[in-house]
């Protein structure tokens, strides 16, 4: 048995650039832990991480995707536990590829060459399952479960922001991501999410989980954090200390639920240093401005606001955003 660590970043970052959670995750997975379990990671730098308009219109994402699903194929043995790790269109990445699992399973290593047929079939056929329930058949797919989809910030509903709403453009690019499957599938047994309560570019509306209705057994912890995009996901020195809140919740949340994978806490948490105090920089390029702003709408209940979201409320009197204002008698409460 292995774990296999997926960790797909998000638009325009690399690991060139000041490192994401996603970055820090993978850093700071053991290759072996205690028990002598080889943990092997794969990292994907984010859509546009090389190429500018890459990450405008999210060019690559199938790409992306496509390529996560040949390691998985690869480097797959049944009794492997998967992790998948993702920020952004990263953690949009890792959830339409538990859609694609889901539908086509995993194919053993001797039959890697089909995945681009597995692919096909999840985009085009899912309409026809006689047709997936024959190539699993075929090729001796792996039915597989998901030991932890662990996101920061979902984003990416249809795949590509709305970069000019009032051309046609966009709306024929962002038609071919319509078929991706971000649900939360039933092959999830954990799943967390860490959501930004400040982001307010409808650019970077945020795809939320939801538990399957016909898995109960299913475990999902869905957080609201302080900050914008970045301030939850990372990848700005700016917001690090703001970042670092989410990071530690995740680690934390990890352990608690004892899912398994080792982690090299200790040296990590000794550079962790939060801050629900720290400023939220209002610096994100103007061309995704032209979207507009929309304020996202804070769902789940009031344990779902994390503590460092309510300890802000308390001690800045300036910080009163209005998806917290149904909250409000028990933020001053708290």
């Amino acid at each position: 048995m292995k774990r296999l660590v997926l960790c797909c970043d998000g638009s325009f970052q690399n690991l060139a650039s000041y490192p994401t959670n996603v970055v820090k995750m993978a850093q700071a997975t053991q290759h072996v832990d205690e028990a002598g379990v080889a943990q092997v990671v794969y990292y994907d730098e984010g859509v546009g991480a090389n190429f500018f308009l890459s990450g405008v219109f999210g060019w690559g994402l199938e790409t992306n995707i496509h390529e996560a699903y040949q390691f998985l194929c690869m480097n797959y043995a049944p009794g492997d536990q998967i992790y998948c790790f993702g920020f952004s269109r990263g953690a949009y990445t890792v959830r339409s590829l538990i859609g694609l699992i889901h539908y086509a399973g995993l194919l053993p290593r001797q039959h890697v060459q089909q995945t681009g047929v597995a692919y096909r079939l999840y985009r085009e056929a899912r309409d026809k399952p006689e047709s997936v329930d024959a190539f699993r058949k075929q090729y001796g797919a792996f039915p597989v479960n998901i030991t932890l989809l662990a996101c920061w910030d979902t984003v990416g509903r249809l795949g590509v922001p709305v970069v000019i709403p009032w051309l046609p453009f966009d709306r024929w690019v962002n038609r071919k991501y319509r078929f991706h499957d971000t649900t939360l599938s039933p092959l999830v047994e954990n799943a967390l999410h860490a959501v930004a309560i400040d982001e307010r570019h409808r650019n970077f509306a945020v795809t939320p989980m939801e538990p399957h209705p016909n898995y109960p057994e299913q475990r999902l912890k869905q957080m609201w954090f302080p900050g914008d995009h970045m301030s939850v996901g990372g990848g700005s020195y700016h917001r690090r200390r703001l970042a670092d809140a989410s990071l530690l919740w995740m680690i934390e949340m990890i352990q608690a639920w004892n899912l398994g994978l080792s982690l090299a806490f200790d040296d990590l948490a000794d550079r962790l240093d939060p801050d629900f105090t720290a400023a939220i920089p209002d610096d994100i390029p103007v061309m995704f401005e032209v979207g507009g702003r929309k304020v996202r709408e804070v769902t789940g209940t009031f344990d779902d606001i994390h503590l460092s979201a309510k300890q802000r409320w308390q001690q800045q009197p300036d910080y009163r955003p209005p998806n917290l204002e149904r909250f409000r008698a028990e933020l001053e409460q708290c």
